[in-house]
């Protein structure tokens, strides 16, 4: 089974491919804040930051179609209990529509 894991942090997008429980690769790309300022917001960047990721899979000659499962690590959604969850229409309404952003402003500032 292959997977490929994203962490789209703050100032950095981490991409791992794992081939069953062996790691393919890791590769951290940093953003500087310069480079990050240039975006209104966190939702436009993901054309940036998708591109950045499609450049590291053709590195590697990784088929997306060979990918079995993706994971990721972010993104403002309603609480949910832990576990594998298929994406769908609702999920990216909630992780698009940023509602829940001041939410997570809220309690970080708490």
């Amino acid at each position: 089974m292959i997977i490929l894991a994203i962490n789209p942090g703050s100032t950095s997008t981490k991409v791992a491919l794992f081939e069953n429980l062996e790691v393919v690769f890791t590769e951290t790309i940093r953003h500087s804040v310069e480079e990050l300022e240039k975006f209104e917001s966190l939702n436009d960047q993901i054309p940036f930051r998708k591109e950045l990721i499609n450049d590291i899979l053709n590195k590697y000659d990784v088929k997306k179609d060979k990918i079995d499962g993706f994971i990721g690590r972010g993104g403002l959604m309603k609480p949910l209990k832990s576990g594998i969850y298929e994406v769908n229409d609702l999920m990216e309404k909630d992780l698009m529509s940023g509602e829940l952003a001041l939410m997570h402003l809220i309690l970080v500032v708490y």
